[in-house]
């Protein structure tokens, strides 16, 4: 063999061996990255031991907390959302690996993974820990963006666990994933339907009655008791003041201590059972709060001990707690006359 072919075959060899050395090496980083697709992202999940979720994403946190079998939200000392938590649960059981992605800085800056707790703006991920009783950690990640289906519509979500050099495309959304506390919280306030209602009254603060409704039968329409001479009631306000605690749900809670509920008018709803509830309407810097009092009828011979315990925890947790409420729902509580009534016809 000539040297001059001899060293064209060697170099040909060479480059045969280095070509194969080269697709090995991305066949086996393929095949290491993707080893784990399709198994649960957290084995045998201990959902009941579960008592703490934390949140953060570099503008806000939440620390949900379980006490007493309930769940709370730690920064606002307020009942959680049940749904909401047990997706939690829920979600983090299901998600199965549909793909691992070895983590370069500019995929994680690409999919939203890097940690809020170093970087401002753009990029950040969502910083999820649960933890059990007893302080150990069950899930310790950065969430970050959802993986998006050609027509645009959102599939799996990207995360990196903690301490792990690669990132995971799980195929369940987490789509629980929110930091802000006020979004956690149980929005449920009252739910007392009209045909519950027996008597509505408006007062001043030192308890003159401004226009008052009643009616006689669960089935009849409310009537004016005390109203303002030759004036109508408006039948439309008055519908949604009879059906305004009907549903009656929160956006926020204030600490009841901060706020001076000593003025302006407020209204009292005569249940057909003797119970009352007590409403004060107050707007503070463009927030639309109510605080509301529970006075339960406690000679009501037909009151279960069940029944006796949620009264004193609704008098409980309103004297606790000021609820701010979407203004539309704000806007059914009328307590002036003016607002109420219009001139009568002759």
């Amino acid at each position: 063999m000539k040297a001059r072919s001899f060293l064209s075959l060697v170099l040909l060899l060479l480059i045969v061996g280095s070509l194969w050395l080269f697709l090995k090496k991305n066949w086996d980083n393929r095949a290491d990255e993707n080893r784990d697709i399709g198994i649960y992202l957290f084995a045998n999940l201990p959902a009941d031991s579960i008592s703490s979720v934390f949140m953060e994403d570099g503008d806000n946190s939440v620390t949900l907390v379980k006490e007493n079998d309930s769940w709370v939200v730690a920064e606002k000392g307020y009942n959680a959302n049940l749904d909401k938590m047990r997706n939690i649960v829920t979600e983090l059981r299901d998600a199965k690996i549909w793909k691992v992605i070895n983590a370069t800085d500019e995929v994680r800056s690409r999919l939203n993974l890097i940690d809020p707790s170093v970087v401002t703006g753009k990029n950040k991920a969502t910083h999820l820990v649960v933890s059990t009783e007893n302080g150990e950690i069950i899930a310790d990640m950065l969430v970050g963006s959802f993986r998006l289906s050609p027509e645009g519509k959102r599939g799996g979500r990207y995360i990196i666990k903690n301490g792990q050099p690669e990132i995971i495309n799980i195929d369940v959304s987490l789509g629980f994933i929110d930091a802000l506390p006020q979004n956690w919280l149980n929005t449920e306030l009252i739910d007392i339907k009209s045909s519950m209602i027996k008597k509505i009254s408006a007062l001043s603060i030192n308890g003159t009655e401004i226009f008052s409704f009643e009616r006689s039968d669960e089935k009849d329409g409310f009537e004016p008791i005390i109203f303002p001479e030759n004036k109508e009631p408006d039948d439309e306000k008055l519908i949604r003041l009879t059906e305004s605690l009907e549903g009656l749900i929160l956006a926020d809670v204030l600490p009841a201590s901060n706020i001076d509920i000593n003025s302006g008018n407020y209204l009292n709803f005569e249940l057909n059972d003797g119970a009352i509830y007590k409403v004060y309407p107050i707007t503070i810097d463009d927030k639309k709060i109510l605080k509301i009092e529970f006075f339960p009828n406690e000679l009501n011979e037909e009151e279960t001990s069940d029944e006796a315990v949620n009264g004193i925890e609704l008098q409980k947790r309103f004297a606790q707690w000021m609820f701010i409420i979407p203004t539309w729902t704000y806007d059914a509580f009328i307590t002036n006359a003016e607002a109420l009534f219009s001139e009568g016809q002759d």
